[in-house]
């Protein structure tokens, strides 16, 4: 089980307010949709196959705890990234590895207020995406995802991604070394990217 601790003034400490059953989850994602807190978590490998859900789950004030909303069919997943696009709450899923390939496909979703779900908006092709970083320049969202191995070798492509109207191009791919994770940032009015190359060739 995965935890969620809430601090006590009274103690000074975290303590743990609610567990979750996960299967070999590798990351959270916590944003608000509507002013409610929600979370969603990557669930990886459940001891048979990595084509498994992972889960959003919503803060319900009347039993004070987080309830499942969403299941989302995922294939390995190792990273979601909740962002605001046009005032839209969106979720992307880097989705690692399927049991048999690294070569498969990541997901965006969009938030859709009528049917209260997120639904999927695009599926962007990924070697064993490990995880995207979203970010806004000159107005515009952009999304890196970081591409770690596609099977045999850690020497694979990274890439930009830019929101054209109605779905992400790509813009860029920036040679990585079994690359985990970006970090965006502005220094001095531009736009930089920092990447955390983890492994080279194997």
């Amino acid at each position: 089980d995965s935890k969620v601790y809430k601090w006590d003034d009274a103690s000074s400490t975290f303590l743990e307010m609610q567990s979750f059953p996960t299967k070999g989850a590798y990351d959270w994602a916590a944003f608000s949709i509507d002013g409610i807190q929600h979370l969603a978590v990557a669930n990886w490998f459940d001891d048979t196959s990595h084509n498994i859900d992972s889960k959003i789950y919503r803060w319900n004030d009347a039993s004070s705890t987080f309830l499942e909303m969403q299941t989302i069919p995922t294939k390995g997943a190792v990273g979601l990234t909740a962002f605001s696009m046009n005032g839209i709450p969106h979720l992307a899923v880097a989705n690692h590895f399927d049991g048999g390939s690294y070569n498969i496909e990541s997901k965006v979703y969009q938030w859709h207020h009528v049917a209260h779900t997120f639904l999927e908006i695009q599926s962007i092709p990924t070697v064993g995406a490990f995880d995207f970083t979203a970010f806004s320049m000159d107005g515009t969202q952009h999304l890196a995802v970081a591409n770690l191995f596609d099977g045999s070798s850690h020497n694979v492509d990274s890439k930009v991604y830019k929101w054209d109207d109605h779905k992400f191009l790509e813009i860029q791919s920036i040679p990585t070394k079994g690359a985990r994770n970006w970090a965006a940032f502005s220094m001095n009015g531009i736009e930089h990217l920092a990447v955390a190359n983890h492994l080279e060739n194997p």
